[in-house]
């Protein structure tokens, strides 16, 4: 259980990933999991999972949804592994990575969720952030960048 702002590992290579992955979805927004572990005060991603935006064809440029039916597999799949899903990963294409009001209304507790810039803003550092379940607000947790 994460009471504190959390600490978000994760390698270079593996935001790489969700960062072409942005890019390959642009225009739309581009959406996964991420795998690992919870240690006390710590997140460690493992492993991205990208998945299809099942959002309506109208919204994907500034939404983003994932099938049930996938979330499930991708459990089934990291609790194989000796894994959790311990986030979800988004795009903002072509806007500042920061949490949106539709970002935190869809907020699930204990999960973080990472936050990439997609499209022309693709440079700008990635956020990650937590529902603080004491206020229902969206707290900013420290991305730590590991070599591979």
């Amino acid at each position: 259980m994460l009471k504190n702002i959390p600490q978000v590992y994760i390698s270079y290579q593996l935001l790489d990933m969700v960062r072409d992955h942005a890019q390959h979805d642009y225009p739309h927004e581009a959406c996964g999991f991420l795998l690992g572990t919870v240690r006390e005060h710590a997140v460690v991603v493992l492993q991205v999972c990208p998945v299809a935006n099942v959002a309506a064809t109208e919204m994907r440029s500034r939404a983003y949804a994932i099938a049930p039916r996938q979330w499930m597999h991708t459990e089934h799949q990291a609790t194989g592994q000796g894994l959790a899903i311990v986030g979800i990963y988004h795009s903002h294409p072509d806007q500042s990575p920061e949490i949106s009001k539709a970002d935190i209304a869809a907020l699930w507790p204990q999960l973080v969720y990472l936050i990439v810039a997609g499209g022309k803003r693709v440079r700008q550092p990635p956020t990650v952030w937590i529902l603080d379940t004491l206020t229902g607000a969206a707290r900013a947790c420290e991305l730590c960048l590991l070599e591979e």
